[in-house]
């Protein structure tokens, strides 16, 4: 979180104290929900609280790299431990289905290292057009939150405020989102998943797998430069991986990673995307291919 933000008045009358499991924050890109998570989280660690925060946007992730959703405590800058999953997305759009299993997988993580909090920092996904609000009420519906806060731009979120007051089963808190929130385009956006990936893989190095008795998820289908993960026995996400190279026949794998060591690596979790080792650009890969 930067040294020096403009807290809202509304921001500093919640009371963190009253504040227990999940509280799940949904708003619009550009609403400021992310600084509002942060300034949360600090609020509950100066109370020494025992919480956790979820990185919960693929696509604009910082606790870990782009397509992935990330689940840590204590000083979000060193995080000492965290916990991934693999979404293989940048964009919960056509991909719910993965997202609700991740974000669930997490958020029953958090509980079992005894978090008495979890901040859950959702993706900006609400457009109705796009099945936003209706994920979102999927989302919620799902992990029962005891608090939901939404920040709203316009009325993009009144749906949801409409039901959850009248539903009266969570603590429902409304924030309209701070003038001082800087807009970021489409552009910037791609720019800081560029920077982010190209940080992940800077130190990574190129190594031989043989997957010829290894889980491959959806199945081993693959192509130059696609993006996967490297996973553990439980599913969660050990480090991603750039496919240089394969070959069919003696079944080897040529992997950029930044993963040391191989010995626990249980599984791998392809993606459709690819990424260019070079510029660290991403590109689809369409089912036809």
């Amino acid at each position: 979180m930067p040294d020096v933000i403009d807290i809202p008045a509304a921001w500093k009358a919640l009371r963190p104290n009253q504040l227990h499991g999940l509280i799940m924050v949904i708003g619009a890109p550009d609403s400021g929900k992310s600084t509002f998570c942060r300034y949360l989280y600090s609020q509950l660690l100066a109370q020494q609280r025992s919480c956790a925060y979820l990185d919960g946007d693929p696509g604009q992730a910082f606790l870990g790299p782009p397509t992935t959703l990330s689940l840590t405590s204590g000083d979000l800058e060193q995080p000492t431990q965290v916990w991934r999953r693999f979404v293989a997305t940048l964009s919960p759009r056509g991909n719910m289905l993965t997202m609700l299993t991740a974000v669930s997988r997490l958020v029953r993580k958090g509980f079992r290292q005894k978090a008495e909090v979890i901040v859950y920092d959702t993706d900006g996904l609400v457009d109705p057009q796009q099945g936003g609000i209706y994920y979102k009420f999927a989302l919620i519906e799902l992990l029962a939150p005891q608090a939901i806060c939404l920040l709203s731009i316009q009325d993009e979120l009144q749906p949801l405020l409409n039901y959850f007051l009248r539903q009266n089963r969570t603590a429902v808190y409304h924030f309209r989102a701070s003038p001082a929130v800087q807009p970021r385009s489409p552009e910037m956006r791609r720019q800081y998943r560029t920077a982010q990936l190209a940080a992940y893989f800077a130190a990574a190095k190129s190594i031989e797998l043989n997957w010829s008795e290894m889980p491959i998820w959806p199945g081993p289908r693959f192509f130059p430069n696609q993006l996967l993960a490297l996973t553990d026995r439980d599913g969660y996400c050990l480090s991603l991986a750039i496919l240089l190279d394969y070959q069919a026949e003696t079944r080897q794998l040529h992997l950029l990673t930044p993963l040391a060591s191989l010995q626990p690596i249980a599984a791998l979790h392809l993606s459709r995307l690819s990424l260019d080792p070079q510029t660290f650009l991403t590109q689809f890969i369409p089912a036809e291919a």
